[in-house]
């Protein structure tokens, strides 16, 4: 062993005599100090790739005093020039020139990180744009200049939540390095954010972990929340769907002393410097109140809103807590029905409000100070005015991760992203946590890369200026495409500008989005492709803006685009299945493969037009199946193959539901239900054919909104319409259709003596005008 740890000191004595061997402008050793070893040589590797040439990592005590360096970390060199990195604030960085030297660090757990990754980038030229998409210059006669730069970035909590890291990339960490190059940060036990959020208990929707109902219940219900129906509901969820009765002193009294046992087990598990100093409690999902008893609707009905109802009971806490631990900080949201703040309470001093910008009331597309938005402005405007210390909950131009077949609108929300952030910055705001759900192995939103890589550079300097960001990201992460590129966001920001109807999450209907812009955007983005080198990662980033534009054609096999369907659904599949497998993990490729068959599937379908519609002109009739589909919360929800079907295919559900709620009976009630304006046309179907084959219903004449679905078997079997939605401008009947379904029925719930499952099927929907 003495002989091996000799050779290996010789081999560093030797690499580090050879890096001065030839004149440099850079030094060529790296010194690693106290928490520096993994960014030194994250240096290390970044500044061969930029040069070409070799730099070594040593530590400290085996540097040759008086010899230029990088010192990277709490190194003695830093301490002797008067830095101090001990008594560096949470995510405080610097770097700083001594001499022909130059000092990087910061606070131990991202500080350090942070100055290494702010160097290259400022001084350098480095840039990550994407968790597969860097940009590194060729400077082989890269210098070392005077340098003296310190910050911190302007957010304690910068998080975009999206699912990728749960989707399964190829690089297990991925995601977790990009965010951290760009100075984003999580609630990760390892490295403690500023906020140092507790992971002891579920971090969300998380009261139950405060007064367990599996506990309490049975003696004490109540302890919980009273329904609508008068009744104390029994949890049946463990964070969501039932809540705490919250004006109940022993509820109080118990969760309390759930936060001292958190505490205290926290307190136990991590060192001191790790020790968490902010714990959620935070309402439960799925609701839109906290408890109807008499009491508690009382306090919320005088306070104007549940948060009121809320705020007492987290004060009780904070108070009580923070004379044991006047370091702690309690986190809540302020959601749904608490999302406004009360007329009277006012949240205590260690009390961190998560303001959510609901997604059914905001339009993620343009920034919160946009007209469009000003209901919702003026309700966090309300929480800024309580003097509570704010967090924002965003949500943005969201994808369903657990479904492959559903897509976004061709949209960007990059106007939305800039203007946000500075207003946030402007009035205070602790930290931003955006949810940014997108499927990255199926139908990803346009631009999901950009605003996410925006996002990270803004939250972290504000001040930025947003165009040459912008400009940056398109050059270096599409290289010969960028001019293309650059097109088509622009046109794509000048037509989500002038769209004049609220873009609420839940309404997908853009009437910009004609077979005309169509038809422009995927011309353009496949010139942009053509001008990239085949296999290259430049031709895989321009595909995976092909993907959605290729869905939004495909899922309106009715218009006429001019362009072959077949060639397009042979496109749409080659562009997907590139993107699995060039980033996806090989345990996840057979899944993201099967999902992708089953979309190529649905798109590749053909609608026949029934006989009883055959006499009326292709523009009065558009048709929906399979791709228009959407199930929730079947016990078996499936789209089967099924030989009966003229198209071959069906949505089919076996019941009961997952929750009981909806078993098979008869009369079936069939619905067309509007969401933004709340408007719904019924249809009851009381005889049902005993041939247990599809017949057509005819649901009636409903005036179609920008969210309009049709739906049955109690909403838990829909068929989305929100694309037939044109604007009216005044005009009248323009969105009114008559509108018919396709189904068949099996089992003895509607036919008598049969031997078959208890089931309906779905398997067209046409809408006509006569």
């Amino acid at each position: 062993m003495l002989k091996q740890s000799t050779v290996f000191i010789v081999i560093i004595a030797v690499n580090a005599i050879c890096c001065f061997c030839e004149a440099s402008p850079l030094p060529r050793v790296i010194v690693s100090g106290q928490h520096g070893d993994r960014v030194a040589r994250e240096l290390q590797k970044y500044l061969h790739k930029v040069t070409g040439k070799t730099f070594c990592v040593i530590e400290e005590s085996k540097h040759q005093s008086g010899q230029a360096a990088f010192y990277v970390g709490w190194t003695k060199f830093a301490k002797a020039n008067g830095i101090d990195f001990s008594k560096f604030k949470p995510d405080e960085w610097l770097y700083q020139s001594k001499d022909n030297s130059l000092v990087l660090g910061g606070d131990q757990f991202s500080g350090i990180a942070f100055a290494v990754y702010k160097f290259l980038e400022n001084e350098v030229g480095v840039y990550w744009l994407a968790p597969y998409s860097e940009y590194v210059p060729k400077n082989k006669n890269l210098t070392l200049g005077a340098y003296n730069k310190r910050g911190k970035p302007a957010f304690k909590l910068r998080m975009i939540y999206s699912p990728p890291f749960r989707q399964g990339y190829a690089r297990k960490y991925a995601e977790d390095v990009f965010r951290e190059k760009n100075r984003g940060n999580f609630w990760r036990r390892d490295i403690p954010t500023p906020l140092k959020v507790s992971r002891a208990y579920y971090f969300t929707h998380n009261h139950y972990s405060f007064v367990d109902p599996q506990k309490y219940y049975a003696n004490h219900p109540e302890y919980f929340s009273m329904g609508p129906d008068g009744k104390r509901t029994k949890p049946f969820h463990h964070c969501a769907f039932t809540d705490l009765c919250l004006s109940n002193r022993e509820v109080w009294k118990i969760a309390l002393n759930s936060l001292r046992k958190f505490i205290k087990k926290d307190r136990a598990k991590y060192p001191k410097e790790k020790w968490p100093e902010t714990y959620p409690v935070i309402r439960n999902d799925g609701m839109n109140y906290i408890c109807l008893c008499p009491e508690c609707k009382k306090i919320s009905e005088h306070e104007g809103s549940d948060s009121g109802l809320l705020l007492p009971f987290i004060n009780y806490m904070a108070t009580n807590i923070a004379k044991e631990y006047p370091e702690i900080k309690i986190l809540i949201v302020a959601y749904v029905s608490s999302e406004k703040a009360a007329k009277f309470v006012k949240p205590a001093k260690n009390v961190i409000v998560r303001w959510c910008d609901l997604y059914t009331q905001s339009d993620p597309l343009r920034p919160l100070t946009h007209p469009i938005n000003s209901g919702q402005k003026a309700i966090l405007d309300a929480w800024f005015k309580t003097g509570a210390r704010v967090m924002i909950g965003d949500y943005w131009n969201m994808c369903n991760e657990t479904n492959s077949s559903y897509f976004r609108p061709v949209e960007t929300m990059v106007d939305a992203i800039p203007a946000d952030v500075r207003y946030f910055r402007d009035n205070g705001v602790v930290g931003i946590y955006a949810l940014a759900f997108t499927f990255i192995w199926g139908n990803p939103q346009n631009f999901y890369d950009l605003h996410t890589w925006l996002a990270y550079q803004l939250m972290d300097e504000p001040d930025k200026p947003a165009e040459e960001l912008i400009n940056l990201f398109m050059d270096r992460h599409y290289g010969p495409a960028a001019e293309d590129m650059k097109a088509f966001l622009a046109d794509l920001r000048k037509a989500v500008k002038g769209e004049k109807h609220l873009l609420q999450h839940n309404n997908l209907c853009r009437t910009y989005q004609t077979v005309d812009f169509l038809r422009k955007t995927y011309t353009r983005l496949k010139k942009a492709r053509a001008k990239t080198p085949s296999g290259s990662q430049f031709r895989l980033r321009v595909e995976k803006e092909l993907i959605t534009p290729i869905a939004n054609i495909l899922s309106k096999p009715n218009l006429d685009f001019g362009i072959s369907r077949k060639n397009l659904v042979k496109e749409y599949e080659a562009f997907r299945l590139g993107q699995i497998n060039a980033y996806c993990s090989k345990k996840m490729q057979e899944k993201a493969k099967k999902e992708l068959k089953n979309d190529v599937k649905r798109f590749d379908l053909e609608i026949p037009t029934p006989e009883m519609f055959s006499h009326l002109p292709p523009e009065k009739i558009q048709k929906f199946s399979v791709a228009n589909f959407w199930k929730f919360r079947l016990r078996k929800p499936a789209i089967i193959k099924d030989a009966d079907s003229t198209i071959g295919q069906a949505l089919v559900a076996v019941g009961p539901t997952k929750d009981n709620k909806w078993n098979h009976s008869k009369p079936i009630t069939i619905g067309l239900y509007d969401k933004g304006s709340k408007r719904e046309f019924q249809r009851t179907i009381k005889d049902i054919p005993q041939d247990e084959k599809y017949h057509w219903y005819k649901i009636g004449n409903f005036d179609f909104g920008p969210d309009t679905f049709l739906w049955l078997y109690g909403w838990y079997m829909r068929c989305q319409l929100q694309d037939v939605y044109v604007p009216a401008d005044g005009k009248e009947k323009v969105n009114i259709w008559e509108t018919w379904v396709s189904l068949k029925f099996t089992g003895p719930a509607y036919v008598k003596a049969s031997d078959q499952k208890d089931a309906v099927y779905m398997d067209q929907v046409i809408i006509v005008k006569e």
